[in-house]
């Protein structure tokens, strides 16, 4: 997928995309993060721990609830998001499929839409 490459060759993977996508909406908690991400809880911890050491995510405690921590986007990070946005809206149309290329946002929305009744069941 010609996405794919856009999102690699700015050095982050596609987790870490939809990761950086999801927070630019707003800061989320790990809890909430996890969901939308499809990421189980310690692998999404690792994540944020590489987005992090990278300036690019940063986590602050809830203040209405201190048990909950919150991740956020730096300037860095909200920057090297609207670049590959930016990249990604710029794409051409797919050769392979003969489709334009689709935004960041309705990707995004796509995603979120195609995954809202969880996984599928066998038979679908």
């Amino acid at each position: 997928m010609i996405s794919a490459l856009v999102v690699a060759a700015h050095g982050i993977g596609l987790d870490a995309w939809r990761v950086l996508t999801l927070l630019a909406d707003g800061p989320q908690s790990m809890s909430a993060l996890s969901a939308e991400a499809f990421l189980p809880l310690p692998s999404l911890t690792r994540l944020i721990d590489q987005l992090v050491d990278d300036n690019l995510v940063y986590r602050r405690v809830d203040e209405a609830d201190r048990r909950r921590i919150r991740a956020y986007l730096t300037t860095r990070g909200r920057r090297l998001h609207a670049r590959i946005a930016a990249d990604l809206t710029d794409l051409p149309a797919d050769p392979l499929l003969g489709s334009p290329a689709e935004s960041p946002s309705s990707t995004v929305s796509a995603w979120r839409s195609s995954t809202r009744g969880g996984p599928s069941s066998p038979g679908r």
